[in-house]
């Protein structure tokens, strides 16, 4: 039997589940400007993730955040402590 819901274990939120990702959007617009990362360094974070077998349907395993919310800021960094990608 085919599952009608699959879910995309390597892949951001916002590739997952439109609907989630529009929650975690308005999230993300809510950050202050001074503590949010600029585009580029928002993007170039989520790159890495991609890369990252920690990544499952958006969540980082590694600390349970949603990726696009933790690399939204820009004081963050990544949970992998013993090997950081970001």
């Amino acid at each position: 039997m085919e599952d009608a819901y699959r879910v995309c274990r390597r892949c951001l939120l916002r590739q997952a589940d439109a609907r989630a990702y529009e929650t975690v959007a308005a999230y993300v617009a809510e950050i202050p400007p001074d503590k949010r990362a600029d585009d580029a360094l928002y993007e170039k974070r989520l790159a890495a993730c991609l890369q990252c077998s920690y990544l499952s349907a958006g969540l980082c395993t590694k600390c349970g955040c949603y990726a696009e919310m933790r690399a939204a800021f820009r004081e963050k960094s990544c949970a992998d402590y013993d090997r950081k990608k970001w």
